[in-house]
């Protein structure tokens, strides 16, 4: 299972309450958002989840995830703890990581 954190309490608030996370994003957004991190929690790490939403999830070149939700909108996360490997060159081996932290959703510019 994937433990996802958020960067806040607000940002908690947020996006665990649907009808909050529809006000604050859109309906859509919200959904995606929502959705996003319940599949997170069924899963049993990062790699499956960005295998998952192969196309909506990127991997940048600081090891944060960025996450489309829309057209509109895009959420970033990092990872959480020092429990995790890296392959030789140095990056994230996503299949050994189990904790996230949801740091922003954000209007794309």
């Amino acid at each position: 299972m994937i433990t996802v954190s958020f960067h806040d309490p607000l940002l908690h608030d947020i996006c665990t309450d649907l009808d909050r996370a529809e006000r604050q994003y859109g309906r859509v957004e919200a959904q995606a958002l929502v959705t996003l991190i319940s599949e997170a929690h069924a899963l049993e790490n990062a790699e499956q989840l960005i295998d998952l939403h192969d196309g909506e999830i990127f991997v940048l070149e600081d090891d944060s995830l960025r996450v489309d939700l829309s057209a509109d909108y895009r959420a970033a996360f990092v990872v959480v703890g020092t429990r995790f490997k890296r392959s030789d060159d140095g990056r994230i081996r996503w299949d050994s990581v189990t904790r996230l932290k949801l740091v922003e959703v954000s209007r794309v510019p």
